[in-house]
């Protein structure tokens, strides 16, 4: 996949810098003025483990042991991109192993995958998402959101 201008441009600017973090794009095929309930909403959030958090008995039941888990994970949010918003987000981090949960937030569902990332000094996570669109009439809609992730290092060799 051939990347979007607007994050070729803000890469150049992010390794000239030696920076490392996050840039979170979303590809919409609504318009900027159409703001409607159905206009899907990108966020990339970190898991983080609660203080204190220990083992579960294995017997215990699916559900609870669901209930169990939501409750011990803490999550940040560290950025968020909507139809609105039509430029690439960046958020620095710091080098070393991230949990990071991506989703995309529609009005009655949304999906979600976990992925681990470990960065290093000057690295830069690109995250790309074509959403579902809700409201599409005449042509064909897509049936699952497309990530598309991959790392970046800002050492630029000569």
């Amino acid at each position: 996949m051939r990347l979007p201008w607007l994050i070729r441009f803000r890469l150049r600017q992010i390794r000239r810098r030696s920076q490392t973090g996050l840039l979170l794009y979303g590809i919409f095929n609504s318009s900027v003025r159409t703001i409607s309930k159905y206009t899907p909403i990108i966020v990339v959030r970190e898991v983080v483990a609660a203080p204190g958090t220990g083992t579960v008995a294995a017997d215990a039941r699916p559900r609870l042991l669901a209930r169990i888990r939501r409750r011990r994970e803490r999550t940040r949010t560290l950025c968020m991109c909507s139809s609105t918003s039509k430029f690439p987000k960046w958020v620095a981090l710091d080098p070393g192993p991230h949990d990071l949960r991506f989703v995309a937030f529609r009005r009655r569902t949304q999906s979600s995958f976990d992925q681990r990332f470990v960065l290093l000094s000057g690295d830069i996570l690109v995250a790309i998402c074509k959403p579902i669109d809700a409201k599409i009439i005449f042509t064909k809609r897509r049936s699952a959101d497309v990530w598309h992730l991959g790392t970046v290092s800002s050492v630029i060799t000569s």
